[in-house]
C-alpha cells in the first residue's frame, strides 16, 4: 500500500496532532506494510501539504508543534463557530492576559506575572495547567525558588504554532485579549497591552506597523476601561415608590 496514503488515514482519523515519531512507530509495528525512514516520511509528508494546498479547498495538511494536522481555513471560522457552539472553551480576560505574558517572557514566575497585572493570579494559573496551555519548567535561582512556568506543546497545537518561533507579532496576540475583553469582561483586568514588552529596546525591535497597531489597541482599552468607570460611577434613578415611603 502506498506510504503516503497510510500517512494521510493516520493523521485524519486521529483527530489531533499527530506526531511523525509516532507515526514511524506504527509504520513500523505492521509487518506488511511500508518501513519508511525520517526523511522518506517527511517526504511524503510535504507532497500530502502540497496536493492539499493546490486543492484549494476548505482543509489543508498543517504542521503544528511536532507533528502533523488536517486544519480548516482561518476564513471559514464563521460556520465552523456556529457548528461547535456548543464545543466552544473560550478563555476568561485574565487567563488570556495571562497566557499571553507567559508566551512573551517565559520562563517566568508567578510573583512576575502579578506584578504586572496587579491582581492574584493563582486560580489564573492552576486552571492553565489543567487546561495544559502552560506547564512547569523548573524553579528560579532565588530566594524561595519559585517555580517558572512556560507554555506547552498543547498550546503551540491550540494556536497552529510549528514552535515558539512562530509566535506571531505581539499586536496579534493582543487582538485576541481584546475580543476576550467584549466577550467575558472582567472587573479583575488592569493590564495595559504595552506590559507585555518587556525593555525600550524590545519596544523599538517592533516593526513601525506593529508599534502602531500595538499603540492602537492600547488606547482602545484604556478608553473602554474609562467608559466602565464612569458607568459604575452613575447613580440609580430615584424610585417614586421610596419617595411615598419617606
Amino acid at each position: 500500500m502506498d506510504l503516503k496514503s497510510i500517512v494521510e488515514t493516520l493523521i485524519f482519523v486521529s483527530g489531533r496532532v499527530l506526531a511523525t515519531s509516532e507515526i514511524l512507530e506504527i509504520l513500523e509495528a505492521v509487518p506488511e506494510g511500508p518501513k519508511p525512514g525520517r526523511e522518506e516520511l517527511k517526504q511524503a509528508l510535504e507532497t500530502l501539504q502540497k496536493e492539499w494546498e493546490e486543492r484549494g479547498g476548505g482543509i489543508v495538511l498543517a504542521r503544528v508543534a511536532e507533528g502533523y494536522e488536517f486544519r480548516s481555513l482561518p476564513e471559514f471560522a464563521p460556520w465552523l463557530q456556529l457548528l461547535n457552539r456548543q464545543k466552544l472553551h473560550r478563555l476568561s480576560t485574565a487567563a488570556a492576559e495571562s497566557l499571553a505574558l507567559i508566551a512573551y517572557r517565559q520562563p517566568i514566575t508567578r510573583i512576575e506575572i502579578e506584578s504586572v497585572r496587579g491582581v492574584d493570579s493563582g486560580g489564573v494559573l492552576k486552571s492553565l495547567l489543567e487546561r495544559h496551555l502552560i506547564k512547569t519548567v523548573g524553579r528560579k535561582e532565588e530566594p524561595g525558588r519559585p517555580i517558572l512556568y512556560a507554555t506547552s506543546k498543547e498550546f503551540l497545537e491550540l494556536f497552529g504554532l510549528k514552535d515558539l518561533d512562530d509566535l506571531p507579532p505581539l499586536s496579534e496576540f493582543e487582538e485576541m485579549i481584546k475580543k476576550q475583553a467584549e466577550e467575558a469582561p472582567s472587573k479583575e483586568t488592569d493590564l495595559s497591552v504595552s506590559d507585555l514588552i518587556s525593555t525600550p529596546d524590545e519596544i523599538a525591535s517592533l516593526e513601525t506597523s506593529d508599534r502602531e497597531a500595538l499603540e492602537e489597541l492600547d488606547q482602545t482599552l484604556k478608553n473602554l476601561k474609562e467608559i466602565e468607570k464612569s458607568a459604575l460611577k452613575q447613580p440609580e434613578p430615584d424610585n417614586p415608590a421610596d419617595k411615598k415611603l419617606s
